[in-house]
């Protein structure tokens, strides 16, 4: 009795393996099979053509038109040369090659000869039989991929990512009209009528929850800068690309795409749109516009290990935005005392927080580059010794020669300038000796670092300047850098 319940067991145990052993009618390697073929279909069943965008870990997002057929070939045309250089016009040159589709752990999309794609994944980023290989750093170039794992194939958008460097890439058919618009140059000139739309906005900004953000668009990456909670400096970027709304729909830019969404507190956009007015982001059924605030709405941290550390003033690049009374009175001034010793001539000014190379304390280092009438280039030098204020305005409370020769001959002639951050008056001056000279009153001069308006026609810089708190509309402004 025991061995025919034994023999039960194990045959109810046999047929229930069978059942599980053909829950699917074919094969691992068959559905594999049927798959890749699904998948060799789709691709060459698209009349236009697709858009392939690729996330790369180095230059942002790049665009990819592409027309497979059933022979194994695919024709190419790419948006790399919007943005930089290559013997190549990679927008107007079809670039044809060969790929696949292999069965490994997983369908993966493999493109086997050289073509575009292959460039962006050239670790030679420059030189070459393209020239500029692809705008990125020898030994690594943008550092992204020519072999893609499909992930997946929903609603018609192929779901790809890097075998190497795990490039995020997705694949969606072209309409006609965009298939028009990329072989009539399309890709690049959507990164054109973008650069051209941003050059009229000094400073976009957007206002979201009530709150200004800084917001720069670009057609390979896009930032946001903005003061969170804690007044702390928040910056986020995320790959962007855009569609060809500037060709097809006849607006001034094309809507932007983002890879990863940007979040600002409780709020995440995922894209741009643009309209007739300009760029906006939905939130709360209405329309937040991108504006030109005219300077940037995050504070200006100016001064040693900060944001900025230098400004230079050149009254010849500053045209509109370097005013009356510092314009007249001070730079031309002291510009036209150097001039008056000997036709030297003022190139521009410089302004440098650094540490002092005796004591070791953050100093404001002052230059004037000048050339004599030879074309000999000079530097003089001045360092400010400064306090902080507990109203975070900065006072400049003395300020010294760096010993050499080009201080002591002309400070007598720059003083409207040299002595408009702090003021020296001598019993004695000597021009051969600085050790030599005798201050006898010394008049610290109380300043607010802030934004200045960019007026200046053609300007991108970022611009700040002196606010001096005694004159606050004698503004010493110049470009910022870090």
């Amino acid at each position: 009795m025991k061995k025919i319940v034994i023999c039960i067991i194990l045959i109810s145990f046999t047929l229930s393996c069978v059942k599980e052993e053909r829950a699917f009618d074919k094969s691992p390697d068959q559905r594999l099979i049927e798959v890749i073929d699904n998948y060799y279909s789709e691709l060459a069943s698209a009349e236009n053509g697709w858009l392939f965008t690729i996330n790369t870990k180095a230059g942002g997002a790049y665009r990819v038109w592409m027309k497979f057929d059933n022979n194994n070939r695919v024709l190419m045309l790419s948006d790399m040369d919007a943005t930089w250089n290559t013997t190549k016009q990679t927008s107007e040159e079809i670039s044809e090659s060969s790929y696949r589709i292999k069965a490994m752990q997983y369908p993966a999309l493999i493109f086997d000869t050289y073509n575009y794609i292959h460039l962006m994944a050239d670790p030679q980023g420059t030189d070459g039989s393209y020239g500029n290989i692809n705008g990125g750093v020898n030994g690594s170039g943008l550092i992204s991929d020519f072999e893609f794992g499909i992930d997946s194939l929903a609603n018609g958008t192929f779901y790809l990512k890097g075998r190497y460097n795990s490039c995020a890439a997705i694949m969606d058919k072209a309409t006609p009209q965009e298939e028009i618009a990329v072989k009539n140059g399309g890709l690049k000139s959507i990164h054109n009528s973008l650069t051209n739309y941003m050059n009229n906005l000094k400073y976009p900004v957007i206002e979201v929850n009530g709150k200004k953000i800084d917001i720069n668009i670009g057609g390979r990456e896009t930032s946001v800068t903005y003061i969170d909670d804690n007044d702390e400096l928040k910056t986020f970027k995320t790959s962007s690309y855009m569609d060809f709304s500037s060709i097809t729909s006849n607006l001034p830019s094309s809507n932007v795409f983002f890879f990863d969404p940007i979040v600002f507190e409780s709020t995440s956009f995922s894209n741009l749109k643009i309209d007739e007015t300009g760029y906006y982001l939905m939130t709360s059924g209405s329309k937040k516009y991108v504006v030109d605030n005219k300077k940037p709405s995050v504070p200006l941290r100016f001064g040693y290990n900060q944001d900025y550390s230098q400004m230079r003033i050149n009254s010849s690049e500053l045209s509109g935005t370097l005013v009356d009374p510092f314009l007249t009175n001070v730079y031309l001034a002291a510009k036209a005392g150097l001039y008056s010793n000997g036709k030297r001539n003022m190139q521009y000014a410089n302004i440098s927080f650094q540490l002092h190379p005796v004591s070791g304390l953050p100093v404001m280092v002052f230059t004037i580059r000048y050339n004599n009438t030879a074309g000999s280039n000079y530097t003089a030098t001045w360092r400010y010794q400064y306090q902080t204020n507990s109203d975070g305005t900065i006072t400049f409370t003395s300020r010294e020669q760096s010993g050499s020769s080009n201080e002591r001959g002309q400070e007598p002639y720059l003083r409207p300038i040299v002595d408009y951050f702090c003021k020296l008056t001598y019993s004695t001056y000597s021009s051969t000796s600085w050790s030599n000279s005798v201050i006898s009153s010394v008049t610290p001069v109380a300043f607010k670092t802030d934004w200045v308006e960019n007026n200046t026609v053609g300007l991108v810089a970022p611009l700040g300047g002196f606010f001096p708190v005694l004159e606050p509309e004698n503004i010493c402004c110049g470009k910022m850098s870090k």
